[in-house]
């Protein structure tokens, strides 16, 4: 029993270092993409898109119904225009055009664009990025390493000033599949993408209600993230989970605790932690959270109101923000 017991653990466990070291190897990344999504994905079914969503798609059906090139770049950017009025009418929140601007065109049409973007007021553009390679060192004695700059183009000046924002929107290249997609765009600065930029003026309504919700609250706990800095702006003190990616962006102004795991990648200026293991924050005990939220209450002399951010993959509908409140503090 004991050496069926024992031969079933190394098997186990020589099938886990196996599956370890193949997980390193691209051809295995390639194979689980390949394979195990898209059998997921199976299994799974199809789920109904959500009702809030539109995705007005560009194909060869649409350029016959409106007699247009089958090339979107020779469209009138009057139609552009007239499918913003058209959204705008039916109460879309955020507009995201997945096309590029770049140059001045027809100036009748492109006056009718930055006009509709203008009015709307919400509207996502998006910027190309153009990669160079800049050779470091002596590359005739091979000790050179090519360095990547990107750099991006916004739309043409009118219409990228009447634009809510203007954001990168970065897939892959290869595979030709959308597998995968950058939050932050680390090469230009750690920019936010189409995507986050268009979450963020999806939630900008709530902005209010969040800044009532920090400035009630006598302690706020938080990654160090926006919240953090709107702590600081409204006189809140703040247990600040922080990452050690950039020393410079502690709380300032406010009575503070900032909490973090030393890690010998510290002060590595991204946004996404480039091993992966993001152990700067992920090693941060519970209890010392606890510990120094009640701490700083103490030295503040405040009863327990404390405000806690969720995850940011968590949905928090509008009216679910509140703080929480002790009875003795009611």
């Amino acid at each position: 029993m004991k050496r069926r017991l024992f031969i079933a653990l190394a098997a186990g466990l020589l099938l886990g270092l196996v599956g370890l070291a193949l997980s390193f190897l691209q051809l295995a990344k390639n194979t689980e993409e390949d394979i195990g999504l898209a059998l997921l994905f199976k299994m799974r079914g199809i789920r109904t898109p959500p009702a809030d969503v539109a995705v007005v798609s560009i194909d060869h059906e649409s350029s016959e119904q409106l007699h247009v090139p089958d090339d979107p770049d020779r469209w009138p950017r009057s139609l552009h225009a007239r499918l913003i009025r058209k959204l705008v009418a039916q109460g879309a929140a955020v507009i995201a055009f997945d096309v590029f601007f770049i140059d001045p065109k027809s100036a009748q049409d492109d006056n009718a664009l930055v006009t509709a973007v203008r009015r709307a007021g919400n509207v996502v553009l998006c910027e190309p990025l153009v990669a160079k390679e800049v050779p470091s060192g002596d590359a005739r004695e091979g000790d050179g390493a090519d360095h990547v700059i990107v750099k991006v183009v916004k739309p043409f000046t009118p219409l990228a000033e009447s634009a809510a924002v203007t954001a990168p929107f970065v897939l892959p290249r290869i595979p030709f599949k959308v597998n995968q997609f950058w939050a932050f765009q680390t090469g230009a600065g750690d920019a936010p993408t189409m995507p986050m930029a268009a979450l963020q003026l999806f939630a900008m309504p709530a902005y209010e209600d969040l800044i009532a919700l920090i400035a009630r609250a006598n302690v706020l706990v938080s990654n160090n993230t926006g919240p953090v800095h709107i702590a600081s702006s409204v006189g809140t003190p703040v247990v600040d989970l922080y990452a050690l990616t950039n020393p410079q962006h502690t709380p300032w102004q406010v009575p503070n605790r900032v909490l973090y795991h030393d890690v010998p990648c510290r002060y590595c200026y991204k946004s996404v932690c480039p091993r992966g293991h993001n152990d700067c924050l992920r090693r941060v005990r519970p209890d010392e959270i606890v510990e120094a939220t009640c701490e700083l209450l103490e030295d503040c002399g405040a009863s327990t109101a404390v405000a806690t951010m969720p995850p940011m993959h968590t949905r928090v509908p509008r009216t679910s923000l509140h703080a929480v409140r002790s009875p003795a503090a009611s």
